[in-house]
């Protein structure tokens, strides 16, 4: 027999740790809403296989296993994950192993409108340990919640297989639609011109200041590699690996690491970008020779002044990126308004977008481009293709020729 959700007036009379909406790590529940009873817990004598007797202590379970503590798409399953259990006993008054699929229904419609906004959505950057901290910076756009469906169905579906859950209440509802759902954004990236410009504007920033030496670099290193901005924030000296061949004696430089979807990704490096490597190291005081360093060591580092080795987070280098296209902006804007307006609107997922355009319009064939940028099918590479085919045809337009 399903039981009971616990009224607005219970929750209200719930110790204030208990009532508060709050980070997992600090979530207190009382045992009417932790779990323990929930109505879609494994038949009782069933071989469950993991220790949690909680829902919270499941959760944990879950992101123990599944990614490294602290990454960028740990923090992500994190937050969908602690959203789901909040909701459930804040809004629904219900432990999250009670809910059925009406209730997992209801939450994707919450989810792109989390009312109310007081008690749900806080000021971005809010640290977690404070009272004001808040699950939402504001409801979720449409892709944003078709992720957030894909993250609490694995999440469930997880349960279902340690038997901690009967079933998964997601598993009979349809995916969320996006608009324009699976499909790259080619318009953000640069054309050869803005390309051109923003390389020659990096290239006349003052010198001998270790910031400078940074975005030099940085901007090379994004555009030649395709990487994300968590991959960019991750990747150390370590990752590098170098192979001999045959028909040149300078072996072929890649970065190896886990990816986007924790696929194992291979990237190529190309020779130019290795050396501008050495002499951006050494502008950081760590000498030329990255193969003696540490391998922990970030390609991207802090600028510290204190000599010791930092590492960026994604929030900071996107801080870092975004400060820079403003910059370039501002310089810009006299000459061309409108591509100044575009750059002031750039971020670095612009780059990958503009070496996957440009090495198209260059043409190097499709799975090479597929590869460098670690997509899983083809399909999305090809976005790319369109976008030039599209190009091409305009530019006879543009020209009068007809």
């Amino acid at each position: 027999m399903p039981r009971r959700s616990a009224t607005a007036a219970e929750l209200a009379s719930l110790q204030p740790p208990a009532a508060m909406v709050a980070p997992l790590e600090a979530l207190l529940l009382p045992p009417a809403l932790d779990g323990r009873q929930g109505h879609n817990r494994a038949a009782a004598g069933s071989e469950q296989r993991i220790a949690a007797q909680t829902d919270p202590m499941a959760i944990h379970a879950w992101l123990g296993v599944h990614l490294p503590s602290g990454g960028h798409t740990w923090r992500a399953y994190r937050t969908q994950a602690e959203r789901f259990l909040l909701w459930a006993v804040f809004a629904r008054g219900k432990a999250l192993s009670d809910l059925t699929v009406e209730d997992c229904s209801a939450y994707l419609a919450f989810l792109a409108d989390p009312q109310p906004a007081a008690q749900w959505v806080g000021p971005r950057g809010t640290p977690r340990y404070r009272f004001d901290w808040r699950p939402f910076e504001g409801p979720l756009s449409p892709g944003s919640v078709r992720q957030a469906f894909t993250i609490v169905k694995s999440l469930c579906a997880w349960l279902v297989s340690a038997q901690y859950l009967r079933y998964n209440p997601f598993a009979l509802l349809p995916k969320p639609k996006a608009a324009g759902q699976g499909r790259i954004r080619v318009a953000r990236s640069f054309t050869e011109a803005q390309w051109q410009f923003l390389r020659s504007f990096v290239a006349g920033l003052p010198p001998g200041d270790a910031r400078t030496a940074r975005m030099q670099f940085l901007l090379r290193f994004a555009y030649a590699t395709g990487l994300r901005i968590s991959e960019q924030a991750q990747v150390t000296v370590g990752d590098l690996r170098q192979q001999d061949l045959a028909a040149d004696q300078r072996g072929m430089w890649t970065l190896s690491f886990v990816g986007k979807g924790t696929r194992a990704r291979e990237v190529h490096v190309p020779a130019p970008i290795i050396e501008a490597l050495r002499d951006y190291l050494a502008e950081r005081g760590l000498g030329r020779a990255f193969e003696r360093l540490h391998p922990e060591t970030p390609l991207i580092g802090r600028v510290k002044t204190d000599g010791r080795v930092g590492k960026l987070s994604v929030a900071q280098l996107d801080a870092i990126w975004k400060g820079f296209f403003a910059q370039a902006a501002d310089v810009l804007a006299a000459e061309d308004p409108a591509g100044a307006a575009r750059l002031a609107q750039a971020s670095a997922h612009w780059l990958r977008h503009t070496f996957g355009s440009h090495a198209i319009a260059r043409g190097v064939a499709l799975d090479v481009v597929q590869h460098q940028l670690g997509h899983a099918p083809l399909a999305t590479t090809s976005v790319y293709v369109h976008a030039e085919d599209a190009r091409r045809a305009r530019e006879p337009d543009q020209a009068g020729m007809y």
